[in-house]
This record gives structure tokens, sequence and C-alpha cells, in this order.
């Protein structure tokens, strides 16, 4: 999986950052920063995902069947250990 797999999901654009321009301030919750896991050496099930949760909004991971969202989760939560990133 990809971190563009994300992007659009996690982008941070809000209800309220609408209309009001770049100027905007948004606060940033969680960062995660080119976030690896492997269960398997060699293949690789999140690869390099990097992604901003603002501090208010809904933030939506969706994608198809085994691409990776269920255990990105939980390496955020802290049941899986990542492989690298931060």
């Amino acid at each position: 999986m990809s971190a563009t797999s994300f992007d659009a999901a996690a982008s941070g654009r809000t209800e309220n950052d609408r209309g009001q321009g770049a100027s905007a301030a948004r606060e940033i919750v969680l960062s995660l920063r080119s976030l690896n896991k492997q269960y398997e050496r060699g293949k690789s099930v999140l690869s390099d995902v990097s992604l901003d949760f603002p501090a208010h909004g809904v933030v939506a991971i969706i994608g198809p069947s085994g691409t990776g969202k269920s255990t990105l989760i939980r390496c955020i939560n802290g049941l899986e250990a990542h492989d690298g990133g931060r």
C-alpha cells in the first residue's frame, strides 16, 4: 500500500477549512511519516505511508479488502509494531 492510497481520505480538509484559503491554521493531532510494515520478509503491507490527521472533522480510511486498512489502524493504536517510520 502506498502513501497515495490514503492521501485523499486523510488530506486533513474539513468542512471548516473550506473557503478559508491557505491561511487557515490546521491543528494536526496525529502525524505518520514513512510508516512501513511487513508480515513476511519482502512482502510489504504498508510502504512509506505518510498522513496527517486533523483535530476536527472525520477521517475515513477506505479501500479494497487486503490493502492494509486494519494493519494501519493496528499500527496507530499500538496493537502491531511497525517496521519503520514514525
